[in-house]
């Protein structure tokens, strides 16, 4: 997985992949990956993620991207939602990303 940053490609390392048991006994991969909303690259990082997930979707059960926000509220951002990647993809700032209805609350 990669993103560009600076006109450079960089690699993307998701935080976790976790693989649950369905109820009819397959497994399925979640992907998730926090990341600061405040740092350089969370940007970049959103938009090489929602592009990944649009070529993936039947590869994840979920891949979502987390931040903890200012109010010490932890948001998600669902990329297997074709209106988050595209919120993701014309967005200019992670922080507002996160603020807006696009990202929901996560349960802690």
């Amino acid at each position: 997985m990669i993103y560009e940053e600076a006109g450079e490609n960089r690699i993307l390392r998701p935080d976790f992949i976790f693989f649950v048991r369905l109820d009819n006994g397959s497994v399925a991969a979640d992907l998730i990956d926090p990341h600061g909303d405040y740092l350089a690259d969370a940007m970049p990082k959103l938009k090489g993620l929602a592009e990944y997930a649009a070529g993936h979707l039947e590869t994840y059960q979920r891949i979502e991207a987390v931040s903890k926000i200012k109010s010490r509220a932890y948001r998600m951002l669902d990329m297997t939602k074709e209106d988050v990647r595209a919120a993701v993809m014309a967005a200019t700032s992670a922080e507002g990303l996160y603020a807006s209805p696009v990202a929901v609350d996560c349960p802690v």
